[in-house]
């Protein structure tokens, strides 16, 4: 939890770390503390839309009495489950107590009390520098090795303005994984000449990626999980294609979910008229052991996904296979 906001503060007499998050528009409290505090959650008419974009519908909603240093405030906080975080107190919470961020002291003031924030939250960018002599070749992308003051972990890349300018040559923002220092970023040479990039040119900035847990959504994940696969293309804005699987979802009957589920109508009906005729029964065929097995394999298919049943008629055929 270094690169959020966390406070000390109580709810009743438990003490509990508070994040803050004013990208959260609700303030929300885990459901084992909920149950630790034996909160009875009211009902709520809200869901959660998360990382993931996926919609989180909470239990329910509770008030509690969340006390910093000298004040108590009152908080109302959706009960959602499997969240990472005791309490979270959002934008409502945010806006109701005044809370002001001082990025000079470093501090973040709530009502009347001031605490002192992690430095780790504004240590968030490190210059990315290329460690050797690096040529790309004319119209072409290759991968430059490169630097930074981070030793561990994931960043986000975002390229340095001059280097276009400078050089003519393009890097990627993107997210990187340095290990021991070191990572490798695709640089793009769209001229028709060679670029040399010396060694230590600074070419992008590194950003901290912020950890945000996307909440598990079952409901969701089910109705999902009924359909079939979905080849949806990268056509269509996100909102469209949440309305896309909006109505999926909504008449995902009439799909087929395995070769056998061919589905069936009751709008047609028919019927062989063999008005007094004779019935016909003929002779089954000669077949290979190795034939017979796929032709009870394929009748068994048949019979399993209700497309023929059992019979004893007259009338008979053989199979051809």
């Amino acid at each position: 939890m270094n690169d959020l906001i966390s406070i000390p503060g109580k709810i009743w007499n438990t003490d509990i770390d508070i994040v803050l998050d004013s990208g959260s528009r609700r303030s929300i409290i885990g459901e084992d503390l909920a149950k630790e505090l034996n909160l009875t959650p009211a009902e709520c008419n809200v869901c959660l839309r998360v990382v993931n974009d996926s919609i989180v519908k909470p239990i329910g909603v509770v008030q509690v009495p969340v006390t910093f240093k000298s004040t108590t405030y009152l908080v109302d906080a959706l009960v959602v489950s499997k969240f990472p975080y005791k309490l979270l107190c959002g934008l409502d919470f945010l806006d109701m107590c005044n809370a002001e961020l001082n990025f000079r002291t470093k501090s973040v003031k709530i009502g009347s009390d001031t605490y002192k924030i992690n430095e780790t939250f504004f240590q968030t960018t490190d210059k990315v520098y290329v460690c050797q002599d690096s040529v790309i070749p004319a119209f072409s992308e290759a991968m430059v090795p490169v630097m930074s003051g981070t030793d561990f972990g994931i960043r986000v890349l975002e390229p340095a303005p001059h280097v276009l300018q400078q050089f003519g040559t393009l890097v990627c923002g993107t997210l990187v994984e340095f290990k021991n220092n070191c990572s490798a970023v695709r640089m793009l040479n769209p001229t028709n000449h060679k670029i040399l990039i010396p060694r230590s040119t600074t070419i992008a900035n590194a950003f901290n990626v912020f950890e945000i847990h996307a909440m598990e959504d079952k409901e969701t994940s089910n109705d999902n999980s009924e359909l079939p696969q979905l080849n949806i293309g990268n056509g269509l804005l996100k909102h469209e294609k949440r309305n896309l699987l909006k109505v999926l979802r909504k008449f995902k009957s009439v799909f087929s979910k395995s070769d056998g589920d061919i589905g069936h109508t009751s709008l047609i009906k028919h019927k062989i008229d063999t008005g007094n005729a004779r019935p016909i029964r003929m002779q089954p065929y000669r077949k290979s052991m190795a034939e017979r097995e796929v032709i009870n394999e394929e009748v068994q298919k048949l019979l399993d996904n209700g497309i023929i049943r059992e019979s004893n008629s007259p009338w008979g055929a053989p199979v051809v296979l």
